[in-house]
């Protein structure tokens, strides 16, 4: 875990925390080069017949594992502390699920504002579990700048409704509790020249998980991959 760990909480728009320095920029830097080496082409951006936004990059076609032997441990640590600052923290019943993601260049270029609304979701589909907190870290390539790769949070569904973005930066950790008002999405308006490479995190009941803290989500709805 890295020394400078530096957290902003806030409750507006919504309950949110932006960590930076999450994890160690080496290991962010060795992170990177282990994600990078899954060719994009190699990612099957489809689900159900339909081209998604975001994709876990464990959905390859050479079957490469995305779980890093070195550094998962550290990555699920900063999700597990970051996460402490918030009322739906619950170490008893609720684990952290993460996945190495990627956004789909090649469709698209925004996700309009959305809530992840635990509630409604489970309206959807009463079998699911569904997250109460979520949460994106960000690999960036060294020396790269990523303009509008970032998260933007909105007041509502309006896109006019923008209230900031939470900026693609290395080793940056974003997390916020989802509700009925957790408007996030994402505006690429200077296009993907460069992927655009994360974790995705879900907070979830322990025993939707598997056994090891990373788990693959796959509920047909883009949720946090979206990020």
């Amino acid at each position: 875990m890295s020394d400078y760990f530096n957290i902003e909480y806030h409750e507006f728009p919504y309950p949110h925390a932006i960590c930076d320095s999450a994890i160690e920029q080496n290991t962010a830097n060795s992170l990177y080069d282990f994600a990078n080496k899954i060719a994009e082409e190699d990612i099957s951006f489809v689900r159900k017949g339909e081209q998604q936004d975001n994709m876990q990059m464990w959905n390859n076609k050479k079957g490469i594992d995305t779980i890093h032997p070195e550094y998962h441990n550290e990555i699920y640590k900063a999700f597990e502390r970051t996460s402490k600052l918030f009322k739906e923290y619950d170490s008893q019943n609720r684990k952290w699920s993460i996945s190495l993601t990627e956004t789909n260049r090649e469709y698209g270029n925004f996700l309009t504002p959305h809530t992840d609304d635990p509630v409604l979701l489970k309206e959807r589909d009463p079998e699911m579990e569904h997250a109460t907190i979520k949460g994106l870290l960000y690999l960036a390539k060294d020396r790269t700048k990523y303009d509008h790769y970032g998260t933007k949070l909105y007041m509502n569904d309006d896109r006019s409704s923008f209230v900031k973005e939470v900026e693609f930066v290395q080793c940056r950790l974003f997390l916020w509790a989802t509700g009925e008002n957790s408007y996030h999405g994402t505006d690429f308006i200077k296009g993907l020249p460069h992927r655009r490479i994360f974790y995705t995190g879900e907070y979830l009941i322990e025993n939707t998980t598997s056994e090891n803290p990373v788990y693959q989500v796959d509920d047909g709805y883009t949720g946090t991959e979206n990020g």
